[in-house]
């Protein structure tokens, strides 16, 4: 037994790592959190003036981010895929991991 590591055929390595640079003040319902910051973004992928992700590829792919709010505020962020929620986060500032199979050119 071992590890192997594989790419994704002609795509090479898709990877990004976004923060925010300011805190967020009550967004409005529904608003997308644009993560601005980027320190990683292999493959071009993540859209840092949208906030979105465009999988560039079918495949599975695995999302990860953490929140965190002043003591006795809440705030609830979700993923979503084709306007329809995937996965949320919770005040609690717990990680979420969702992992889920994308098409290609299929934007989050």
């Amino acid at each position: 037994m071992g590890f192997e590591e594989k790419r994704c055929k002609g795509k090479g390595l898709i990877a990004f790592n976004a923060l925010l640079t300011a805190d967020q003040q009550r967004p409005a319902k529904n608003a997308v959190i644009i993560f601005k910051k980027v320190t990683l973004n292999s493959g071009n992928a993540y859209n840092a003036a949208t906030g979105k992700f465009t999988a560039p590829g079918n495949g599975i792919y695995s999302f990860t981010w953490t929140i965190a709010t002043n003591a006795g505020k809440y705030l609830s962020t979700e993923i979503v895929i084709n306007d329809k929620p995937f996965s949320y986060n919770h005040e609690t500032a717990e990680m979420a991991v969702p992992t889920t199979k994308l098409d290609q050119q299929q934007p989050i």
